[in-house]
């Protein structure tokens, strides 16, 4: 039995594993298909057997009742998919992804052996989303030896191959589903993140999406038939529009046909239409003034630190829209490298950080920021702040709370992440701002009961690991009683248990 160190780029569209090689190299592995990319697609070929990659999404095109995609975009929520009278949470989709990585793993190295691994998370992942990612890979097999943000990776591993020179970088990360935006400072020792911000709601996939719509209100307007009704029709478009997407790219036009695409009581109906690059930066417009809200608001909070950015660095496959380097260009005035490989950066970062950590690489520390305030519910009903965003992690810190009301047995704690994109500095209502704000959990803890009002001292400590995950410690100061919090995801699905990857 050997030990396998690995870097695992978990994404919204596709996923990726690599392993560091001698001399600096890093190798992505291919899957049973021949390609690096495995797409993060899975189809319920029955209630025993998923497949999960090429094969699923070739399939989801005809049975999209069956197939699940984009999961990445709903861990941490309650969401639930029904298949097969089965219910499903997105960390147990995850889970089959992961299963697969392993798989291809196993097939490159042989089976029976520990795989330790560092895993790739968006920056802008709070959390729950955090603690799904994780569980779905240990339940999966790998030992998880650390949570890197995903432009901290990629930034890892641009330096690695280029030598970049000492200085402020702005790091510009569109994946499939998420969009990250960090201000990195570097030097030959470190690489310290000054800034972060995202959103999980912006991706590669939103640009597919509103090309398709665009595409049914065409349709409509012409045949008055509403594609968006037929499951399989609807897909062929999403396909479609991502191809446009991508060769939009290099062409300045070009016709999107789509053969037999619905049948009418008259025969059968084609799809064709022409979509121009204006065209698709006119559809997009919202998209983009999304990004730049966002963008508008980070170089706010940055200005000094953006006058001395010495580059633009792309990462995540996003990035590579023809659109993308002007609406760069004509928002930070810097210059955009182009000499990058944006899709596979994060994953070959992640491998080099776990060569790092394993012994076989020279390590460069590297320091990543809290993307979120952290705190709690106060009697008032508004946010306290316990942890600010932008604070260097690991960090543990705490506040002091007491009881309003005489005589009460126990204080209830509220802990919320607040998912404002500018920086708190101040209480804020809860109830007047409920779209803020992330529930991460609630807990009670016991105060003796014979005080009155403003007499217990109940200390609330948060602690960041080095993943960016929680726990949470109470300490009744008064009696010197401490309580733990944990505030951790479990998949104990099981339907898991019974069901093959392939």
């Amino acid at each position: 039995m050997g030990s396998y160190t690995v870097g695992i780029d978990f994404g919204t569209t596709n996923s990726l594993i690599a392993i560091y090689r001698d001399k600096e190299q890093v190798e992505v592995i291919n899957t049973d298909s021949g390609d690096k990319f495995l797409p993060s697609v899975v189809y319920f070929k029955n209630e025993k057997e998923v497949i999960v990659g090429n094969n699923a999404k070739a399939v989801e095109v005809i049975e999209p009742e069956f197939t699940i995609s984009n999961v990445k975009r709903f861990l941490g929520s309650d969401k639930t998919y029904k298949i097969y009278d089965m219910e499903f949470l997105p960390e147990d989709i995850a889970y089959f992804i992961f299963k697969k990585l392993k798989t291809v793993f196993d097939e490159f190295a042989g089976s029976n052996n520990k795989v330790n691994a560092v895993v790739t998370v968006p920056a802008y992942f709070d959390h729950l989303q955090r603690e799904s990612v994780r569980v779905a890979a240990e339940k999966a097999g790998f030992n998880v030896l650390l949570l890197v943000n995903e432009p901290t990776a990629a930034f890892i591993y641009y330096d690695n191959i280029y030598n970049l020179d000492k200085g402020n970088y702005f790091v510009f990360d569109l994946g499939g589903g998420t969009l990250d935006i960090s201000l990195v400072e570097s030097d030959e020792h470190f690489c310290k993140v000054l800034s972060s911000v995202g959103s999980t709601d912006i991706g590669g996939i939103d640009f597919d999406i509103c090309l398709a719509d665009y595409f049914v209100k065409q349709f409509l307007d012409k045949y008055d038939i509403n594609l968006k009704e037929d499951k399989v029709a609807y897909q062929q478009l999403i396909l479609q529009s991502e191809r446009a997407k991508k060769e939009l790219s290099n062409l300045k036009e070009i016709n999107v046909v789509i053969p037999y695409i619905t049948q009418t009581k008259n025969g059968v109906l084609h799809f064709k239409e022409l979509i121009t690059r204006e065209q698709f930066k006119s559809i997009s417009k919202n998209i983009l003034k999304k990004i730049e809200q966002i963008l508008n608001k980070f170089k706010e909070e940055n200005e000094e630190y953006l006058k001395e950015v010495y580059n633009v660095l792309l990462v995540g496959g996003g990035s590579r829209l023809f659109l993308m380097e002007d609406f760069l260009n004509n928002h930070l005035k810097k210059a955009v490298r182009k000499n990058l490989n944006p899709e596979e950066a994060v994953v070959k970062g992640a491998a080099l950080i776990a060569a790092m950590l394993s012994g076989k690489l020279e390590k460069k520390e590297f320091y990543d920021v809290t993307t979120h305030n952290l705190g709690v519910e106060d009697d008032e009903g508004n946010f306290e702040i316990i942890i600010k965003k932008n604070e260097i992690y690991p960090i543990k810190t705490s506040k002091v709370f007491t009881n309003s009301i005489d005589n009460i047995e126990e204080i209830v704690v509220h802990v919320l992440q607040d998912m404002a994109i500018t920086t708190l500095n101040e209480s804020i209502s809860i109830k007047d701002n409920p779209d803020n704000f992330v529930s991460l959990g609630q807990f009670s803890m016991e105060i003796d009961k014979n005080l009155k009002a403003g007499d217990a001292n109940l200390e609330i400590i948060f602690n960041i690991d080095s993943n960016g995950i929680i726990s949470i410690k109470a300490k009744d100061l008064n009696r010197n009683i401490e309580k733990d919090f944990i505030l951790k995801k479990t998949i104990n699905n099981p339907n898991l248990e019974t069901i093959d990857v392939l």
